[in-house]
């Protein structure tokens, strides 16, 4: 009998018993309904997701700080434990004594305006920028305030604050942006008076006095202190039981707070132009997973990078900068780009490690869903088999025919085996035609599911069915069922004829 023979009668076999053949395989399109709605349903989140963070100006930023100057050795003394402590308890403890061994023995590395260029030219930098705080005066007109400054963000979400005008663009050094609540506080309250702002020049001045002062210097030299309270203070500390260093200590922080109120600051005044209105950020805005770094949505005037870096650097006593924010130009990059900060001796903080936990959550699932839906596959095999044992039982003297007219071993083998094989296929290709159909219905709900745990609009689509997936559980269905017919294969292909016709 030639393969075409066999492959016909075995199809012919399935088709004249149609309720047999009807629940072997309404078990395997259960199986594989599940199968492959959870190959399209977890390729399609995490495609859809990695498409979010691919394009999220949340996950590209990261945060920059100083830190200790790398590969600095500290003295095992520094790091001693009481034997008998539990080993997780030791090892936390040692990390704190190492942590304040560092702190007053190591040098910190600085974030200076040499080492913002240096890491500015690093691949990959789209744009990096201190995290510079100014206070000055606004004044508009005959009207001033008080206000903030801090460096405008270039990302899509801060331009979506923008209420009037335009938003600031990169190298508009003479523009600036105002805070919704600055421009009110000058007097300037409706729609009209809004965009009457827009294209206006403002003066900024700023206090040049240096920023960095301690606070407690910073409290003795609000006012200026007069020679009767500096000798009352002087009485009260003879008076008291200080030691000499004290006392001496007392002194330089007496003489350092009486010229810090004596001395007036420098005050720099800068005429800009009004590019723009931004408002605060609302509770919505700042809501996502990835959002570790949070951008200033407060503040009452936004100035370039190169405009606020260069007043900061005139502040009195300016060393470096505290910390910058930088943004790589592709998500595949942050790791790297990261890893060379790091490597530089600079803390960082940025949204790599929750981007690896996504990907590691969605391999579970993904393996997960799948042990499962193969687990059902198995047991529809198990009946599929059962079946089949029963099959030959019933069909002795159709098998006992066929070898006295002489068909092989081999051949009554694969009848079996194809039967078995025709089964999973067409299982298959219904519960993959099913899959698309509910699929239809179930995008919509598993969409809003995702993005209210995300808190982040999730609009693309939940199953991507691919081919190589579909191919796939063909594959599978195909191939248990046809491991689930090898037993009854190979019973009816060692059947004895003449036994097999007498029945």
């Amino acid at each position: 009998m030639s393969f075409r023979d066999i492959a016909a009668m075995a199809w012919h076999n399935l088709w004249s018993r149609k309720l047999r053949t009807f629940l072997n395989v309404l078990g395997v399109v259960m199986a594989c309904v599940v199968l492959t709605m959870m190959l399209a349903g977890t390729r399609g989140v995490e495609e859809s997701i990695h498409r979010l963070i691919e394009g999220s100006d949340d996950v590209r930023r990261f945060g920059i700080y100083r830190s200790y100057k790398p590969n600095t050795e500290v003295p095992e003394e520094a790091l001693r434990v009481e034997e008998g402590t539990d080993p997780e308890r030791r090892k936390r403890l040692q990390e704190h004594l190492r942590d304040v061994w560092l702190r007053t023995h190591s040098q910190r590395t600085q974030l200076t305006e040499v080492e913002l260029k240096a890491l500015a030219e690093l691949p990959h930098m789209e744009e990096l920028r201190p995290d510079g705080r100014l206070s000055g005066t606004l004044v508009a007109g005959n009207a001033k305030t008080n206000a903030s400054i801090r460096i405008a963000p270039l990302n899509r979400a801060a331009r979506a604050r923008l209420v009037v005008g335009d938003y600031l663009e990169k190298g508009d050094d003479e523009g600036v942006l105002l805070g919704e609540y600055a421009a009110f506080r000058l007097g300037y309250t409706s729609d009209e008076d809004l965009r009457r702002l827009i294209g206006t020049e403002v003066s900024v001045s700023i206090s040049l006095r240096n920023a960095r002062i301690s606070p407690l210097i910073a409290m003795l030299g609000i006012q200026p202190l007069t020679e009767a309270s500096l000798a009352r203070f002087r009485n009260a500390v003879d008076a008291s039981k200080l030691q000499a260093v004290e006392r001496a200590f007392l002194d330089a922080v007496m003489a350092k707070a009486i010229t810090t109120s004596t001395n007036q600051p420098k005050t720099l005044t800068v005429t800009m132009t009004v590019r723009g209105i931004v408002r605060e950020a609302k509770e919505e805005d700042s809501i996502s997973i990835f959002n570790l770094i949070r951008d200033p949505s407060g503040a009452d005037i936004f100035m370039t990078n190169a405009r606020a870096t260069e007043l900061e650097m005139q502040q009195e006593g300016f060393t470096s900068f505290y910390a910058a924010i930088g943004m790589v130009d592709d998500v595949r990059h942050l790791g790297t780009l990261v890893d060379e900060v790091a490597a530089l001796g600079f803390r960082t903080r940025s949204s790599r490690a929750t981007v690896d936990k996504v990907d590691t959550e969605l391999g579970k699932v993904r393996l997960a869903l799948g042990g499962l839906s193969l687990l059902i596959l198995c047991v529809s095999a198990l009946g599929i088999s059962n079946t089949m044992v029963v099959s030959v039982l019933e069909r002795v003297r159709e098998f006992g025919v066929l070898k006295a007219l002489g068909a092989q071993d081999g051949s009554v083998l694969v009848l079996m085996l194809l039967e078995g094989a025709f089964t999973g296929l067409v299982g298959a290709l219904v519960g993959i035609a099913t899959s698309l159909g509910v699929s239809h219905f179930t995008s919509a709900l598993a969409q809003q599911y995702i993005s209210d745990r995300l808190r982040h609009d999730f609009d693309a689509s939940v199953f991507r069915f691919a081919p190589a997936d579909l191919l796939l559980v063909i594959t599978i269905a195909v191939g248990v069922c046809t491991v689930a017919a090898i037993l009854p294969a190979w019973r009816a292909a060692r059947l004895d004829p003449i036994a097999a016709m007498r029945g």
